[in-house]
């Protein structure tokens, strides 16, 4: 089976830069697996807002970032090829997860990894949430694609 990049999966995969974007915590149970994130989102996010301005060294961001997660639901199986401690500031205490460097399924698991380590999961297809979506007036929200609402 061909190999499917992450921003041809449904749901709103293909408004997200995960390369750009910055895992905030990563949590595993027997049942799901969930990355809340801070989202590098593209021009096809339904609010995007160009980034800020760049100062006049020519310096600044080159995306607009929303938090939300990626959710792994009904979770038949999750193997962990490498598990790396995330780099912790000794001076503030923040923990850096660095980012998603890949993400793809292929023959039924999802394949990830980034500086966190390379994770293998099997289960139902992974749900992409935007806080600020999310907390928009059903009404006058644009669809993310995927509206199954997982455990918190």
């Amino acid at each position: 089976m061909d190999r499917v990049n992450y921003t041809e999966f449904e749901g709103g995969f293909n408004q997200v830069v995960l390369e750009e974007s910055f895992v905030l915590n990563l949590k595993t149970t027997m049942s799901f697996v969930d990355f809340p994130m801070e989202f590098a989102v593209n021009e096809n996010y339904p609010l995007y807002t160009p980034p800020p301005e760049k100062d006049e060294d020519g310096e600044g961001p080159i995306y607009s970032y929303r938090r939300g997660r990626i959710f792994f639901p009904n979770m038949e199986q999750v193997r962990w090829q490498s598990r790396i401690q995330p780099y912790i500031d000794p001076a503030s205490g923040s923990v850096d997860y660095g980012a998603i460097d890949y993400f793809y399924l292929q023959d039924g698991t999802y394949y990830l990894a980034g500086y966190w380590g390379e994770l293998e999961i099997v289960c139902g297809p992974p749900i992409l949430e935007i806080d600020e979506l999310k907390n928009l007036p059903r009404e006058s929200a644009p669809s993310q694609g995927n509206t199954q609402s997982p455990p918190a």
